[in-house]
């Protein structure tokens, strides 16, 4: 049985309290250290999600220019194919 009284009894105690202390500490250490890593954590999933948007924005505007490019081109031989637009006369 630990009687405080005794020196055996407080220097228990102050062990004791001095764990405690520590533990409080590290808690608070370990908790810091959690929000800091998630805090990276988010920074890197945004940026990451920042890179796909700019990417899917530019295979858009690629295959918009590539489908321009294919409906000026085929209107173009079509034209020629035909003969149309050389000698269109517009006033009837």
């Amino acid at each position: 049985m630990l009687v405080i009284g005794t020196p055996e009894g407080l220097n228990l105690a102050k062990a004791g309290a001095d764990s405690l202390n520590m533990d409080m500490i590290s808690s608070a250490i370990g908790m810091k250290q959690a929000q800091t890593m998630g805090k990276i954590q988010y920074a890197v999933a945004r940026k990451l999600l920042d890179n796909q948007q700019l990417q899917g924005a530019a295979a858009i505007k690629l295959i918009q220019a590539a489908s321009a490019n294919v409906n000026k081109a085929g209107d173009a031989l079509v034209t020629q194919a035909l003969g149309l637009g050389g000698k269109y006369d517009s006033y009837g």
